[in-house]
């Protein structure tokens, strides 16, 4: 009887392990959107590839930028004591054009001049409290490919001369 049991429990066993081994994974069993590409084997993956279509129409050309390097222009002037200061200016190399610029100022007073000025950056710096001479670098960033800008009104240096006059005639009053 013993071995009667023992036969039955085996049977049993392997009636449903090939049960579970007959069960089969079919659409009807898989929620929609729930399978992800790591699910699938590489094989299936290939599969869903297309083949590869004609090139498309060529796009219209982009904006033109800088042909060539940048270069940074300075000069270094010296601001003498007790004066406005006068504006001094750095040009762009020929085949270049300004794209940007600065002062830097080691006076006793106030930069009052940092503007682009034709093909190149002018500035100038206050001195006038001051007891021993400053300096004023000027300095300008020009790129090859860049068009010198076109001037049509007095440049940033007369402009900034003529505030000069006035600033300094109100500073002496």
């Amino acid at each position: 009887m013993k071995s009667a049991i023992i036969a039955g429990v085996v049977a049993m066993l392997v009636s449903s392990a090939s049960a579970t081994a007959a069960f089969v994974v079919t659409s009807k069993n898989i929620k929609n959107g729930t399978i992800q590409t790591v699910d699938i084997s590489a094989k299936a993956k290939k599969a869903l590839k297309g083949k590869v279509g004609p090139a498309g129409p060529r796009g219209p050309a982009g904006p033109t930028g800088f042909v060539g390097a940048t270069r940074v222009v300075s000069a270094t002037f010296a601001v003498p004591s007790n004066t406005a200061g006068s504006p001094q200016t750095v040009a762009c190399p020929a085949g270049t054009g300004v794209i940007s610029g600065g002062v830097i100022s080691e006076s006793r007073g106030d930069t009052w001049l940092d503007a682009p000025s034709g093909n190149g950056w002018s500035g100038a710096a206050n001195n006038v409290g001051g007891i021993n001479p400053g300096e004023l670098t000027v300095y300008a960033l020009c790129a090859q490919g860049v068009g010198a800008p076109a001037t049509t009104s007095p440049s940033a240096a007369s402009r900034a001369t003529a505030a000069a006059t006035r600033k300094a005639a109100l500073q002496t009053e």
